[in-house]
């Protein structure tokens, strides 16, 4: 998921900065090791048995809020947003 992450916004955006590498994986590590099902969770996104993003809901204090920002891109964003609609 991490590496995914990485590669998409390197590619769509051109995020290459060490301070962007530790943020988003400074994130999943943080989500992953204090995980509450009770108030998180983690969707990978498949279409046609092959994953094409994923997205964490995190709890930070009394507000849900997604971490990291939706993992898909150019065509794959838009076929799940169309879904999601």
């Amino acid at each position: 998921m991490i590496t995914r992450q990485l590669m998409s916004y390197e590619t769509e955006f051109g995020f290459t900065s060490e301070i962007w590498k530790a943020y988003v994986t400074g994130g999943v590590h943080q989500l992953v090791g204090h995980f509450d099902p009770e108030k998180e969770c983690l969707y990978i996104l498949e279409h046609q048995g092959v994953a094409v993003g994923s997205i964490a809901i995190a709890h930070v204090e009394e507000v849900t809020t997604p971490f990291p920002a939706p993992l898909a891109s150019g065509a794959r964003r838009d076929l799940i947003l169309n879904r999601l609609q």
